[in-house]
């Protein structure tokens, strides 16, 4: 196994200094254009708070990946990174899921169209061939005819996709619920020895963190007080 830990920490690190240092500069957008996350029944904030925070997230990432492969190149000579076929598919998908959540926080999407675009990106996968193939014993089942898993992928993915979504109003809380679900894909790829994998996770873990900084630690007061007086 390559000795991949110097470019999984670079990646983290340089992605969690990205965030700390963009995401202030979006809240002061959000502040300036009154771009606000209002409370209500299902939100445990009590003031309004600005939105497009994740909009730093694909950002850091792709700057962290890409940093941490070139000295990949650079310093380790004859290794190389690989990235698979459905990898691209898959960043169609989170590409017109980034956008459309963007759109959402500026003007608004409706419930169908997100529902839509949702639809889109899980389905891109199984076109890919990747998809669930295999259950494994559960419920008796084993391998799983292509029809069958690719629908059952577009369920699952849309599904988590809407969970996550729904748990968002507890400040913390998606955003903790993230980052052990990518600890575990970490643990995996380095079992399996993909280090392009565990460099992308590693930059997202470090959005992550710098997002926790803002997301539970922010100054709400001022927040609600620019709010206010803008509003008067």
């Amino acid at each position: 196994m390559i000795d991949c830990s110097l470019y999984i920490l670079i990646s983290f690190l340089v992605s969690m200094l990205l965030g700390l240092g963009l995401i202030p500069l979006v809240v002061s957008f959000c502040k300036v254009k009154r771009i606000y996350d209002l409370p209500n029944e299902r939100k445990v904030h009590k003031v309004s708070v600005p939105r497009l925070g994740g909009v730093c997230f694909i950002p850091c990432v792709v700057i962290s990946f890409m940093l941490a492969t070139a000295i990949v190149s650079r310093i380790s000579e004859g290794t190389s990174l690989s990235l698979s076929l459905w990898t691209c598919y898959f960043s169609v998908g989170l590409l017109a899921i980034y956008v459309a959540g963007v759109v959402d926080d500026i003007v608004g999407v409706s419930p169908r169209t997100k529902f839509l675009v949702q639809i889109f990106a899980a389905s891109i996968l199984p076109l890919s061939g990747l998809y669930i193939n295999n259950l494994y014993g559960f419920c008796g089942i084993g391998e799983i005819p292509l029809w069958v898993g690719a629908m059952l992928t577009v369920i699952v993915i849309v599904f988590i996709d809407n969970a996550i979504n729904l748990i968002d109003g507890i400040d913390g809380l998606a955003a903790f619920l993230a980052i052990i679900a990518l600890f575990g894909f970490f643990v995996l790829f380095l079992s399996e020895d993909l280090l392009s994998y565990c460099i992308i996770i590693a930059g997202l873990l470090g959005v992550l963190v710098a997002f926790v900084r803002f997301n539970l630690f922010g100054k709400q007061g001022k927040t609600r007080f620019l709010w206010v007086t803008r509003a008067v």
